[in-house]
C-alpha cells in the first residue's frame, strides 16, 4: 500500500513539476490518457458536423426568398410565352409552330412571336413577345431560346385538334391532360447541372394550375 501510494504521489509531482500552477491538486492528470480524444472521436465529430452544416445549408436553399423568386419569375415566363401564343392565334387565326409535337422556345416561331417575319409567320410583324436577355435569377433569351432563371429550356404544346384539350404536357417525363389551347412548361432536368429530384421538383412550373391536373406516366 505505501509503495503504491508513492507513486502516486510521484505522479502527481511529476505534472505539478511542468504545470505553470505549481502547487495545485493535478491529480486528475493520472486519468488524462484514458479520457483524451483519440484519432477516431476527432473523426467521426468532424463528419458528424460536416453533416449537420450540409443538412442547414441545404434548408436555407430549398427555403430561401431567392430560390421563391426565381420560381416566381420562372412561372411568369411560362405565362407569358403562352399568352404570347394565344393572342398571336387571335391575330392570325392559326398557331405559329409548325407541327404538333413537343419542342423548345426557339427557332422561327419564337422570332415570329417577338416581331420578326421569319418564313411569312408574322407578316404584319406585330410584336407579341418582348423576352430580356436572360441572366442568373431571371428567365429570357440566351442562345436563341427561350430559358428559365436556372437556364433550363421551356417546352410547349398547343391544341391542333381545337377540342380544348392538350395531351402529353408537363416536365418529369409525366404525362398531364390540360384544359387549354396553350401548355408551356420548363424542364429543370435537361439543365446542365442535373439538379437531384427534389430540386427539380421545386424549379419545375406550368403555365396552367395544376392542381386539379391528372397525370399519367407519359407513353413513348
Amino acid at each position: 500500500m505505501k509503495i503504491r501510494r508513492e507513486a502516486q504521489l510521484a505522479a502527481v509531482w511529476r505534472c505539478d513539476e511542468f504545470s505553470p500552477f505549481p502547487g495545485f491538486d493535478l491529480s486528475f492528470c493520472r486519468g488524462m490518457s484514458s479520457r483524451a480524444f483519440t484519432l477516431l472521436d476527432l473523426v467521426i465529430t468532424l463528419c458528424v458536423a460536416a453533416l449537420l452544416i450540409f443538412l442547414v445549408q441545404k434548408s436555407i436553399v430549398r427555403n430561401s426568398p431567392l430560390d421563391a423568386a426565381r420560381r416566381a419569375n420562372a412561372k411568369n415566363g411560362a405565362r407569358e410565352i403562352a399568352n404570347a401564343v394565344s393572342a398571336y392565334k387571335m391575330e392570325y387565326g392559326r398557331w405559329p409552330l409548325t407541327n404538333a409535337v413537343v419542342q423548345n422556345v426557339e427557332g422561327p416561331f419564337l422570332l415570329a412571336l417577338t416581331g420578326t417575319n421569319v418564313q411569312g409567320l408574322n407578316p404584319r410583324q406585330i410584336t407579341f413577345l418582348e423576352p430580356m436577355s436572360a441572366r442568373k435569377g431571371r428567365c429570357g433569351l440566351t442562345n436563341g431560346m427561350f430559358v428559365d432563371p436556372w437556364g433550363s429550356p421551356y417546352r410547349i404544346l398547343v391544341d391542333t385538334d381545337y377540342d380544348g384539350v392538350i395531351t402529353n404536357a408537363g416536365p418529369f417525363d409525366m404525362a398531364a391532360r390540360v384544359r387549354a389551347e396553350v401548355a408551356v412548361w420548363n424542364d429543370p432536368a435537361a439543365h446542365g447541372d442535373k439538379p437531384d429530384a427534389a430540386a427539380a421538383g421545386r424549379r419545375a412550373v406550368t403555365s396552367w394550375e395544376t392542381s386539379s391536373v391528372p397525370r399519367l406516366p407519359r407513353k413513348n
